[in-house]
């Protein structure tokens, strides 16, 4: 391979303005085979896009029909809305667990986002899903823009965006709802962008701003800071310590400047918390055969073979000239592996792979074709890149009304929030955050945050690994509420026996509290655990009040 191919930028320029550096023409090539070779390179490219195109309206229909829906599309968005209006009520985010509010185990980026909306539009669901959309778009526009200025071909550019975009569904139907993951993904794009070629100190201090930043967003960040600041070794000694100083002294100061001013509990919801859960190394055969054979499989040998590809046919090797989009790549693979195989990971953990595989893919395939596309590498290498791609998007078709919420849907959510209003006191419904919004009821702490707290994984006698939940964790208050019946009816979810609820409060409610009649149920989210409400549970002893 040549030297303009192994280097991310080369040093002409040609590759930072969106064109590749001229190669000397073959003057044994007929005009005809020329010919051929230019219209197959077009025309595979061509045809990628508009299958490309396809995901690209199938997300913005998606998107858009569930913006404004006023009911959650996952089960955590609600609790999600909640963080954001603590914020915006001057109220702690990190505080001690309470019948009040326990937070997720996430940093507080995403929340001061939410409350800037809030303060301006009200609290309302549509505000974080709008960030959802407008970051992942950004991140479609950096992908854009980065394959462009790398291979000089705004087509392989287009593609990557149809490529994302068709992992949607395969990603936990993710890229548009009320949570953290498409901020975060901006934000690794926009820095591993700006750290590509031989980034001036300008970019190079705003690269490791927006990577510092994404920590602030999930803490699995820490792994692209520590990609970034290999990228910025490999262009020297200066400016990877300018990085890290940039960098991870953003990450370090803010952490502790928060971990101060909450009292340690910042450190203990975003770091204690979540390494008591620790990780399920008996998920990594179910993560290669669900997430990579059945999921990724084109897209994963695709890089591969690239990579392999972009290492033989290099004329030498040499450790500072590996590209940055390779660093990302490996960084976001990583991310990725550690996230889902974390307690409790879901779908959403392999954006980041996703993305950034993407990415990597198409970038080198245009380096390994080279400029001339009327070169017989050109062609089979764009050829068969093309024809991977879209083996790729037949695998990530997926049924699109399945995500778009029904007429039907909205009328029962309705009619459940009338239900839930008509009840004289307070009601607690357990699985879902931001509805006291709606109902004029009391925020309340939200399931997860609580089972997330008194889960740890220990090892038993014999040294077998088990998940346990302390119940003697949970806060007195809380049992107190129970026990004292406060609540004039709780709303927990179907069925009786529902994991979540079995290891917190169940024995609480079913001691204190007796199911009466049935009520229309929210609807069922689009995505994440599929939660279900149906019935009332008034108060032992008490005729039910105002029963609707």
């Amino acid at each position: 391979m040549s030297e303009e191919i192994e280097n991310a930028q080369p040093s002409t320029g040609g590759a930072e303005s969106g064109e590749c550096p001229p190669q000397a023409p073959e003057p044994d090539r007929s005009p005809e085979a020329i010919q051929v070779r230019r219209f197959l390179c077009a025309a595979f490219e061509i045809i990628a896009i508009l299958a490309g195109l396809y995901f690209v309206c199938t997300f913005l229909y998606i998107s858009f029909s569930r913006l404004g829906y006023p009911f959650e599309v996952e089960w955590m968005e609600g609790g999600m809305v909640d963080h954001g209006a603590r914020i915006m009520r001057g109220e702690g985010l990190y505080v001690e667990p309470s019948l009040e509010f326990i937070p997720y185990l996430y940093p507080p980026l995403y929340p001061f986002v939410l409350a800037l909306g809030y303060w301006v539009f009200g609290i309302c669901l549509w505000w974080g899903r709008l960030v959802s959309i407008v970051s992942t778009l950004a991140a479609c526009a950096i992908a854009f823009r980065w394959i462009w200025v790398a291979t000089g071909r705004w087509r392989l550019g287009a593609v990557s965006v149809g490529l994302f975009l068709a992992g949607f569904h395969a990603c936990g139907s993710w890229f548009d709802i009320n949570r953290v993951d498409m901020l975060l993904l901006a934000l690794l794009a926009g820095g591993m962008y700006l750290l590509r070629g031989n980034p001036e100190r300008r970019r190079l201090v705003a690269g490791a701003v927006l990577l510092g930043a994404a920590f602030f967003a999930k803490q699995f960040a820490i792994i692209f800071l520590v990609g970034g600041a290999v990228a910025a070794f490999l262009h020297g000694r200066k400016s990877g310590l300018i990085f890290c100083a940039v960098g991870f002294g953003i990450a370090g100061v803010f952490t502790g400047l928060l971990a101060a001013l909450t009292g340690g509990w910042s450190w203990y919801y975003c770091f204690t918390v979540p390494s008591q859960h620790g990780m399920d190394w008996l998920r990594i055969g179910s993560l290669w055969r669900g997430d990579v054979i059945h999921r990724f499989p084109f897209q994963l040998a695709g890089c591969v073979a690239c990579a392999t590809a972009w290492f033989f046919t290099a004329k030498r090797f040499s450790i500072r000239r590996i590209p940055v989009v390779l660093v990302a790549a490996v960084s976001a693979i990583t991310a990725s592996f550690f996230g889902r195989i974390h307690f409790g990971g879901y779908d959403n953990t392999l954006i980041p792979m996703a993305f950034f595989t993407t990415v990597f893919l198409l970038i080198a395939a245009g380096r390994l074709a080279g400029a001339e596309w009327s070169r017989p590498r050109a062609c089979a290498v764009l050829s068969a890149v093309s024809i991977l791609i879209l083996f790729q998007f037949y695998i990530h078709i997926y049924p699109v009304k399945a995500q778009v919420p029904a007429g039907a849907e909205r009328e029962s959510g309705e009619r459940f929030l009338e239900a839930a209003r008509s009840v004289d006191g307070d009601v607690f419904i357990p699985f879902h955050g931001y509805y006291w919004s709606r109902t004029g009821k009391k925020m309340r702490f939200h399931i997860i945050a609580l089972h997330d707290i008194i889960t740890f994984r220990e090892k038993d006698r014999k040294g077998d690994v088990r998940i346990v939940q302390k119940r003697e964790l949970i806060p007195e208050d809380i049992i107190a509420a129970f026990n004292e019946k406060r609540f004039a009816a709780v709303i927990p979810n179907l069925p009786k026996h529902n994991y979540y609820l079995r290891t917190t409060v169940e024995h609480l409610i079913y001691g204190n509290y007796v199911r009466s009649n049935s009520i229309p149920q929210l609807p069922r989210p689009k995505t994440g655990m599929g939660t279900r409400t149906g019935a009332m549970w008034f108060p032992k002893g008490r005729p039910a009040p105002n029963r609707p």
